[in-house]
C-alpha cells in the first residue's frame, strides 16, 4: 500500500470572475498553475437576472448586459491565454459556479478573495466561502498571489483521509513550482478537558507528538522523496493557531489544507479549523477535498437530477 493515495490529476480549472481586481488576480494564478499542470482553463461569470418588469427603464437592457459581460469575459480570456469555455450564465453566482463546475467536470475551482484577513475580511463570508463550503472538489481561494507564482507553500499535515488527500495534492503540485520546496506542519496537543497524568503534562504531550509523528511518518517519507528540501515540523497547540503561526513564520504564499465533503447537495460546511484558517490566513488557501465518504440518499437524489 502506498503512503500517499492517488491524487486525481488537475485537468480542468474553472475560474469564477466578477471582473474585480481580486478575480483578475485569481485568473493570473490559475493560468500559471494550469500551464504547469497541463490543465485547461475555463472562465465563468454569473449574470444578474434581469427583471422583465424593468424593461421600461431601457429597451434591450438585458441583451446589452449580456453582450457587455460576454465582451469583457472574452477580453479577460484573451489576456490569460484561455482556450477553454467562456460561460456567461444568469443566476446567483454560487449556483452558476457550482453548476458550471459540474457540467465541465472541473477538478479545481479558483475564486478570488479580498486581501484582508480577520473580521475585516467579510467578503469571504458570502460567495467565496459558500463556494468553498459547497463544492465537492478542490477550491483555491486566491488572495494576493505573488507575481512570479507560488514559491512558499505550506502543508497542514494531519493523520486521516483529509490529511492524506492534501499531502497527495502537495506531492503532485509543488514539484511543478519553480524553485519551491514544501514545509509541512503538524499540530499536537492534549485533549480538551485532559486531567494531568501522573507522569506530568509535558510527558503526556510528548507522547501525543510521538503518536502523530508515527502516524504521519510514511507520508513524510513519501513527500521527502517527491520534493527536494522538504521539511516537516511538529508544534504543540490547536491546529488553527499552529498552522497560522507557521504560515506567518514561513512567509507562506499558499497553504494546502485537507477538508471533507460528501457531495454538492449535502452542503456540508467546512470544518471549524478549515473555516477559521480560510478567514485568518493572509495568503491563498488550497482546500483539498476528501471524497471518500458518500451520502447514499443525497447522492441518489443528485443522480436522479442528473447532477452527480
Amino acid at each position: 500500500m502506498h503512503a500517499l493515495p492517488e491524487s486525481k490529476p488537475i485537468r480542468n480549472v474553472l475560474v469564477a470572475t466578477d471582473f474585480s481586481p481580486q478575480a483578475e488576480a485569481a485568473g493570473r494564478a490559475a493560468a500559471d498553475l494550469a500551464g504547469r499542470l497541463g490543465a485547461r482553463i475555463h472562465l465563468v461569470h454569473a449574470l444578474p437576472v434581469w427583471d422583465p418588469h424593468l424593461d421600461f427603464l431601457a429597451e434591450g437592457a438585458a441583451e446589452a448586459l449580456r453582450a457587455g459581460a460576454e465582451d469583457r469575459l472574452e477580453r479577460e480570456a484573451t489576456a490569460l491565454g484561455v482556450e477553454g469555455e467562456r460561460l456567461v450564465r444568469p443566476g446567483h453566482p454560487i449556483d452558476v459556479v457550482l453548476e458550471s463546475a459540474h457540467r465541465l467536470d472541473a477538478d479545481l475551482l479558483v475564486v478570488g478573495t479580498s486581501g484582508r484577513s480577520g473580521l475585516a475580511h467579510f467578503a469571504l463570508g458570502s460567495v467565496a466561502e459558500r463556494i468553498a463550503q459547497s463544492a465537492p472538489r478542490d477550491v483555491l481561494l486566491v488572495r494576493e498571489p505573488p507575481a512570479e507564482g507560488f514559491r512558499h507553500p505550506l502543508l497542514a499535515l494531519a493523520p486521516g483521509p483529509s490529511g492524506l488527500a492534501a499531502a497527495a495534492r502537495a506531492a503532485a503540485v509543488v514539484p511543478t513550482l519553480d524553485g519551491a520546496s514544501l514545509v509541512a506542519v503538524s499540530a499536537y496537543d492534549l485533549p480538551l478537558g485532559f486531567s494531568e497524568a501522573p507522569s506530568g503534562e509535558e510527558e503526556a504531550a510528548e507522547r501525543m507528538r510521538e503518536r502523530i509523528a508515527a502516524e504521519t511518518e510514511p507520508v513524510r517519507e513519501a513527500l521527502a522523496a517527491a520534493i527536494p528540501g522538504f521539511e516537516a515540523r511538529f508544534e504543540r497547540g490547536r491546529p488553527c493557531a499552529v498552522v497560522q503561526a507557521a504560515a506567518e513564520r514561513a512567509d507562506a504564499d499558499l497553504v494546502l489544507l485537507g477538508t471533507r465533503a460528501r457531495s454538492r447537495w449535502s452542503a456540508l460546511l467546512l470544518g471549524r479549523t478549515a473555516r477559521s484558517l480560510v478567514h485568518r490566513l493572509p495568503c491563498s488557501v488550497w482546500l483539498v477535498r476528501d471524497l471518500s465518504e458518500r451520502h447514499p440518499i443525497l447522492d441518489a437524489i443528485a443522480r436522479d437530477l442528473g447532477l452527480e
